[in-house]
């Protein structure tokens, strides 16, 4: 009896201590899981080519019980590249075999890996290794010192293809301010390690702080929008504003060629005044006046010519007394003019008369037929060809039209017609008239722009110019000289009009 009661007492011990089989679970037995394989390498997979890569192995049920498998479902470790189809509990039937398959779905250059842990009891180790082009940018973070407005900074930028595969960079550029900008030859492609360069520029155009971002596209899978922040300060310089008055200048040239006989200088009415006010019509002109009669051998007055630094009181009673000396004349004044302009040479009477860049108007008067040897355009053709470089001419003539007891001089008038001159009656219209009509044509051809010297040199973007409340678009700067020229006639200025200009002194950038 007693070692019964020991055994007894033995047995309802025994599930608290070590020793025997475990209980059976109802049913009648326990299921045992099986897997195929515990690895699976995809190898190399072509992101753009393949895309994706499939393996399978098969799980099974070698118990003698239902085997409930969980976790087949989640790859642990990079689970967006790998995925199953696996459910997230699957039920086995006593020796059931289930086929399972692993997709492989790189998302970009380089190798991953992941496990699944059916139950926890085992391993399936899983690998491959993404083929695909992948952007690297050196340096990655962008610091800029600060710039004054007019100054810039770069930075020079590498680009490499890291990856297994060509890499194609769409574009490249700044989103944000302005004062940012990338330099990039895009599209680009580049091979498997190639490198190529790329220049950051920082140029302020105003003074804060300055952020934008850059932003690379490319066929990188992984990155295919790259973006790298970028902010800098921009601060102004010294601020600069200057006034002018506007006063445009031209240079201008009169030869009068005069026949002197008694019936032209008969129907001229010659005083100081008349050429006092003309002068006076010619203010704000760089001009010179030479005068010759058909006696002369060059001119009629004590100097070669008479020039806008003369006493004009000098000038006017010089003319009054040249038109006071009457003499036999001529009819040849074509011939006259030609001699005269060959005169122009350096060491002859007029020497210097023509100059560049300037307007040259002849006058004739005369009331006779005019008479040269050679046609009228072979005579304004010998005139021309005696012109200094960018210089222009017409013609003025005061002379007869048949009327009024004048002689018709109809070479005159086609001379006139023929260079965009003009022509005045002798006869019917006063010397007034005449040398008013050339005044007006001088005024006319006037440069009408002016040079505006700058006291610093400006930063342009940063330049401003202001006339009658308006702002002026049509000014340009000299870099040369630092000058600056605005076409006054464009901007519709009156002379004496105020011109405003503003601008930052450009800084040292070393």
């Amino acid at each position: 009896m007693r070692r019964l009661s020991c055994l007894l007492i033995l047995i309802a011990c025994e599930p608290f201590g070590p020793g025997g089989d475990p209980i059976e679970p109802p049913g009648g037995g326990q299921g045992r899981l099986y897997v195929s394989t515990d690895y699976l390498d995809f190898g190399e997979v072509s992101v753009a080519d393949q895309g994706s890569a499939s393996l399978s192995f098969n799980v099974r049920n070698t118990g003698t019980g239902l085997l409930k498998i969980a976790g087949l479902d989640r790859p642990l470790g990079d689970s967006e590249s790998f995925s199953t189809n696996a459910l997230p509990l699957m039920e086995l039937e006593p020796n059931d075999v289930q086929e399972l398959t692993v997709v492989f779905t790189p998302g970009g250059s380089g190798p991953t890996s992941a496990t699944l842990l059916p139950n926890g009891l085992s391993a399936i180790q899983l690998s491959g290794s993404g083929l695909a082009p992948a952007l690297s940018i050196n340096p990655e973070n962008l610091v800029f010192e600060s710039e004054a407005i007019g100054c810039s900074a770069q930075q020079l930028l590498e680009l490499t293809n890291t990856g297994e595969e060509d890499l194609t960079i769409e574009s490249a550029a700044v989103s944000g301010s302005p004062a940012f900008s990338v330099d990039a030859d895009t599209p680009l492609s580049l091979s498997p390690g190639e490198s190529a360069a790329a220049i950051l520029v920082f140029a302020p155009t105003s003074g804060n702080l300055h952020e934008s971002v850059l932003l690379f596209e490319s066929n990188d899978p992984q990155l295919p929008v790259r973006s790298l922040s970028l902010n800098a300060v921009g601060f102004e310089g010294q601020r600069v504003k200057q006034t002018f008055n506007y006063h445009p200048t031209g240079r201008t040239s009169l030869l009068l060629i005069l026949n002197e006989r008694s019936t032209v200088l008969g129907n001229i009415n010659s005083s100081v005044q008349v050429f006092t006010d003309f002068l006076a019509d010619l203010n704000g002109l760089e001009w010179q006046v030479a005068l010759s009669n058909m006696s002369s051998a060059c001119t009629s007055t004590t100097d070669p010519w008479m020039d806008w630094n003369d006493d004009p009181n000098d000038v006017a009673s010089a003319l009054d007394a040249a038109f006071d000396q009457v003499n036999v004349g001529g009819a040849m004044v074509f011939n006259k003019a030609i001699s005269l302009l060959e005169r122009t040479d350096e060491g002859d009477c007029l020497e210097g008369f023509l100059q560049t860049d300037s307007f040259l108007q002849i006058g004739f008067i005369s009331d006779q037929v005019e008479s040269s040897t050679g046609t009228v355009g072979e005579n304004i053709a010998a005139m021309e060809n005696r012109l200094e470089a960018d210089q222009d001419f017409e013609i003025f003539s005061f002379s007869g039209t048949g009327t009024n007891g004048c002689q018709n001089t109809p070479r005159l008038l086609s001379a006139a017609n023929d260079s965009q001159g003009d022509h005045t009656d002798l006869c019917s219209e006063n010397l007034e008239t005449y040398l008013s009509t050339i005044s007006n044509r001088a005024i006319q051809e006037r440069d009408t722009s002016v040079t505006l010297n700058l006291a610093e040199i400006p930063v342009l973007s940063t330049l401003t110019v202001v006339a009658n409340e308006q702002s002026i678009q049509s000014w340009q700067y000299i870099s040369t000289s630092n000058q600056l020229i605005v076409n006054g006639l464009i901007e519709n200025l009156s002379e004496g009009d105020d011109i405003f200009v503003e601008y930052l002194a450009a800084q040292d950038c070393e």
